[in-house]
């Protein structure tokens, strides 16, 4: 099964090899210098590596993950994002995510979009699954991106804010964060609005939140 996982993976790249043991499999991520070592469609892949066979592997490449998030290659830093992702679903590995949270929180102003849209995407589903507390409590300062011009990462973001609207302790990075989101009533991107009027109904409803929504709406109309 694993054979035909990473022929699928992989291919015939002449950067990477078919590797037909669970021993030379790790050792090869752990050296491995090739950009292309973390393909968009790796996922079986390190579904297989982020299981209790492999976890003294983790810290041996963990120091190459960290250098590959600031690599040059935006589609290299995501896929870098896309595996810190998977390895914060289990809590045994959620070191690796601390040691890459400080330079996560830099990506909120990453050059590439598809970069903006994952790291997103992954706060959003730490928060809205309860995973890694540590991550969670950074989790607003992604609500900076309400702003992003472009369209899918303002929508990612509205969504982080739902997720954030259920929590007690994030009442003043909402409330800050609240003029934006109403600006996105009218987004130009229909996907954007809906989510934002949808999002900004269930805010309505919060009564910790009616001066700051007050506010906001008397700064809108001025």
């Amino acid at each position: 099964m694993l054979f035909w996982l990473l022929f699928l993976n992989f291919g015939n790249s002449k950067q990477m090899q078919i590797l037909m043991s669970d021993a030379n499999l790790s050792l090869y991520l752990v050296k491995c210098q090739s950009k292309v070592f973390i393909p968009p469609t790796s996922d079986y892949c390190f579904a297989y590596l982020c299981t209790e066979k492999f976890d003294n592997y983790i810290s041996n490449f963990l120091p190459r993950f960290l250098e590959l998030l600031s690599d040059r290659d935006n589609f290299v830093r995501h896929n870098v994002v896309l595996v810190f992702g998977k390895l914060s679903e289990q809590k045994k590995f959620h070191f690796a995510l601390s040691a890459a949270l400080p330079q996560f929180l830099k990506l909120q102003t990453d050059p590439s979009e598809l970069v903006r849209r994952k790291v997103v995407s992954v706060f959003g589903e730490l928060v809205g699954q309860g995973r890694f507390q540590r991550a969670i409590y950074e989790a607003p300062k992604f609500l900076t991106l309400l702003t992003d011009e472009d369209n899918k990462v303002r929508d990612l973001t509205v969504s982080l804010f739902d997720k954030l609207l259920e929590q007690e302790e994030f009442g003043s990075a909402i409330s800050k964060a609240i003029p934006e989101l109403k600006k996105l009533l009218n987004d130009s991107n229909s996907n954007v609005q809906s989510n934002a009027n949808s999002v900004w109904n269930k805010l309505s409803l919060k009564e910790r939140f009616r001066d700051a929504i007050s506010l906001a709406q008397s700064q809108a109309s001025k």
